[in-house]
């Protein structure tokens, strides 16, 4: 019985794809840095500058612009689905380092698809 629930579990796993080939296009997007709240743990991001900040309780911060449900980060610039990037990439939160557009299994991410939906921007291919 044990051995049939494994097999079981292993046919609906979901397998991880090589997503290396998939496009990202974060450069000319910028619509999840437009749509989000982005909320962080400074303990985590000592290197986000405090210029772009806003702090709350409790050692969380959220990105300028970014405090309501699709407000605009401050550290966006150019124009969304055309020409975008951040102004901090580099001391950017780890919440949007860490985004991803692809998922494990190939598929987009479906929090990229509704920003990018919101923006009036297709979903980047097939699903």
């Amino acid at each position: 019985m044990l051995k049939i629930i494994k097999n079981l579990f292993q046919a609906f796993k979901e397998k991880e794809v090589d997503i290396s080939n998939k496009p990202i296009p974060c450069i000319n997007c910028g619509a999840c840095c437009s749509y989000f709240v982005v909320s962080f743990d400074n303990k985590y991001n000592p290197q986000v500058p405090l210029n772009k900040i806003i702090y709350y309780h409790n050692g969380k911060s959220v990105m300028k612009g970014t405090e309501k449900l699709k407000g605009r980060c401050i550290s966006l610039v150019g124009e969304i689905g055309k020409s975008c990037y951040c102004s901090i990439y580099n001391n950017r939160p780890n919440v949007c380092s860490d985004f991803p557009v692809w998922l494990k299994n190939g598929k987009q991410n479906p929090k990229c698809i509704k920003a990018r939906k919101y923006h009036g921007l297709p979903a980047l291919g097939k699903e």
